[in-house]
């Protein structure tokens, strides 16, 4: 570095006079200025038209599309992960099991009236106005009650429901949601038209009862009063609708009932009426407001679903009143792109379109495959064209007169600040952020250094700003994942204790069985509690590595020792080929000696993680095949299994903290493994079992021999 910094300094010294800034300038202007002045004017003049709508239109339309579909599929792929959270939580079970329970004794009793359950629209209204009531310690309406509450804090902390039903296995409500999204209750004639309405017939609930996840696209519900204010959005009186299977975990069937979720429109709504779309174009058009607005239409291409104006909505694109149907042509044509130039409402535009996911996404990202689109007023694409085409042509005649006139005392007064900016510039280069150069000369390298000088100054703050945002955001991430583990595990555990105390104080009869199942309940989920510090503890580096030879076949023998209960649990063949160790087809196993340097323990751990990872991917059986050889002076170590296997789209996350496939762990064994192994220089893969077609992972650990 140092000498090609002095080779660069002896280059600047010997430089040719003509090399020299001023006199290039002086040269250039002398020669040929009129001449290429009126070429870029000529030039400017008759591309200045295709180049802004290209840029514009193709950069800046198609990417603001872009973006706002996106931000639409994050909102469908937010609704479809509570829906699965909603239908796998046990409570959906519970709480049809404990309706269901209550229609079989009334079927038992010779009682001529009408059945009620005991969840209903009074006693909830009951439960609502005095929390402390008997209804909140009735064991008859635990679950319900307790679904209900949890609906209710979904419609007040999402900000995104107005209604969500749970609808047992023959069409009937068995809980809802009982407030507004403002926190206000919902009428009793709300709540007993929901209660009295038989499901069965909906199609949501017919497709969702044979284990599809529903939606229902944009539409109006008379399951809810329509807003009469008159200042209320239109928009607020249409809604999406989300509906999933409810798990059952009680007897030999997959599905008991139907979560429905009702999202408010407004909220799709204000994806495209946000101020940012006219900022965009902010800096195109001077005095006005910017024209560019957004739409969405439906999976047909050819129905406004959302609009500026809300009179459009369920219009038809190539219908009379918008007559635009080759808008639906192009957007039927291609995912996205931009649409031919069309006139509307008497002024000709441009515009772009991107459509969201569909319903053949999976149960994650599904959506309603609607189209976004955004457009603009070509009047405001060459509203700055005209302008900077007039003061070009003004300017001309005016510029190529001074120009040779000041081209001279300009040179002078160029080089010297230039020079010094330049010192400045290579003091920055080397580290030092303190601005301490000023150039007085008053023009535009006087501006630019200033202004340099304050980015300089901008910059030393960002710095400090981003590495405090990092510290603080990883401290943030850590905190919230270790409450969200804390909280899972302890849930079970003051359930349980309530249970106990309730069977403590009614005296009853199982108290000895609750006991004991609720102490093997906490000493299980402290056991998890343990295994989160210790997972958190290795991931932040955990003991200091105590390093030695390392036998990897005794290590990994050891592992799969421990694990044989399981294996055999699982109906798991393992498979030890030893003829590949060391090339010693005819030893045992165990008397291979290929070692590396590592912690032992370490290594232990990292084997029964892969291990554990490979048994869950075969719930139903299968084969762990385990090989060990040497290639290049390192140490191959292959896991195989004939499991589920990995997805492309997954495998590239598969080494991130917090990263998991599974609903339960802390997604940070992978990580530390690959810590682990990177502290000992060796690296850690997971492809696709190739030995099976495919089927199945191989974990390819490498490890340089000691």
């Amino acid at each position: 570095m140092v000498n090609i910094k002095k080779d660069n300094n002896s280059q600047k010294e010997s430089r040719h006079p003509l090399q020299r800034i001023s006199s290039k300038l002086v040269i250039a202007v002398l020669v040929a200025v009129l001449l290429p002045f009126f070429g870029l004017v000529f030039f400017i003049d008759s591309q200045i038209d295709t180049r802004l709508k290209e840029n514009i239109v193709r950069r800046s339309l198609l990417s603001l599309a872009t973006d706002l579909a996106n931000e639409v599929n994050a909102m469908m792929r937010m609704r479809n992960s509570d829906l699965l959270l909603m239908t796998t939580d046990i409570l959906g079970d519970r709480s049809i099991l404990e309706y269901i329970g209550e229609i079989e004794v009334f079927k038992t009793l010779e009682s001529k009236n009408k059945f009620q359950p005991a969840w209903r629209p009074d006693t909830i209204l009951k439960w609502a106005q005095d929390p402390e009531s008997d209804e909140r310690w009735s064991w008859k309406t635990f679950w319900r009650r307790t679904q209900t509450d949890i609906f209710n804090q979904y419609i007040q902390f999402r900000e995104a429901y107005d209604l969500l039903l749970l609808v047992g296995p023959e069409g009937q409500l068995v809980a809802c949601s009982t407030i507004k999204p403002d926190g206000s209750p919902l009428d009793r004639d709300t709540l007993t038209k929901l209660f009295s309405r038989n499901y069965s017939n909906e199609s949501w609930f017919r497709e969702s009862m044979t284990g599809k996840i529903a939606h229902v696209d944009h539409h109006m519900t008379d399951l809810l009063p329509k807003n009469s204010h008159e200042n209320d959005d239109p928009a607020s009186n249409y809604y999406i609708g989300f509906a999933g299977p409810v798990k059952c975990y009680s007897f030999n069937r997959e599905h008991i009932g139907v979560i429905y979720a009702l999202v408010n429109w407004k909220h799709i709504q204000q994806i495209i009426d946000v101020p940012r779309i006219k900022a965009y174009f902010s800096g195109l058009v001077k005095d006005k407001e910017p024209s560019p607005y957004a739409w969405i239409w439906g999976s047909d291409a050819n129905t406004i679903l959302a609009h500026k104006d809300r009179s459009l909505y369920n219009e038809k694109i190539d219908g009379p009143r918008v007559n635009l149907p080759q808008m639906v042509v192009d957007a039927r044509s291609n995912r996205s792109g931009l649409y031919r130039e069309y006139i509307f409402r008497g002024q000709r535009k441009n515009a772009a379109y991107q459509h969201c996911n569909g319903p053949d996404k999976g149960p994650l990202d599904s959506g309603f495959g609607w189209v976004v689109g955004v457009g603009i007023d070509n009047s405001d694409i060459y509203a700055m064209a005209g302008e900077l085409k007039r003061l070009l042509y003004t300017s001309t005649a005016l510029v190529s007169l001074l120009v040779i006139l000041w081209i001279m005392m300009v040179a002078r007064r160029t080089t010297n600040p230039i020079l010094a900016l330049q010192k400045h510039m290579r003091n920055v280069s080397n580290g030092n952020l303190e601005p301490h150069t000023h150039i007085g000369t008053g023009d535009e390298i006087s501006d630019l250094t200033d202004d340099f000088n304050r980015m300089i100054l901008e910059l030393k703050e960002k710095r400090e700003q981003l590495i405090k945002a990092e510290k603080n955001a990883a401290w943030r991430e850590m905190a919230r994942q270790i409450s969200h583990d804390i909280k899972n595990t302890l849930t079970p555990i003051k359930l349980s204790v309530d249970l106990l105390k309730q069977s403590c104080n009614d005296q009853s009869p199982n108290y000895q069985t609750i006991l004991q199942q609720t102490l093997q309940l906490i000493d299980g989920q402290i056991t998890n509690l343990q295994k989160i510090a210790v997972d958190f503890h290795e991931f932040t580096g955990g003991r200091q590595s105590i390093l030695e030879e390392c036998n990897l076949e005794t290590v990994m023998l050891e592992v799969l020792d421990l694990n044989s209960a399981w294996a055999k649990k699982l109906d798991i063949e393992i498979k030890m080929e030893t003829a590949k160790v060391a090339g010693n087809p005819g030893e045992n196993p165990g008397n291979n000696k290929i070692t590396v340097v590592a912690d032992c323990m370490k290594l232990h751990r990292v084997f029964t993680n892969i291990v554990a990872n490979a048994f869950q991917a075969m719930p139903e059986g299968g084969t762990l095949t385990v090989s060990i050889y040497n290639q290049d002076n390192s140490v191959i170590l292959e896991i195989r299994d004939t499991g589920v296997g990995i997805p492309e789209d997954v495998r590239a996350h598969l080494f991130e903290p917090y990263f998991t496939t599974r609903s339960k762990g802390t997604g940070l064994g992978l990580a530390i493994a690959k810590r682990v192994l990177d502290e000992f220089n060796g690296t850690i893969a997971l492809e696709p079992n190739e030995r099976t077609g495919g089927v199945g992972t191989v974990a390819i650990i490498r490890m340089p021999v000691s």
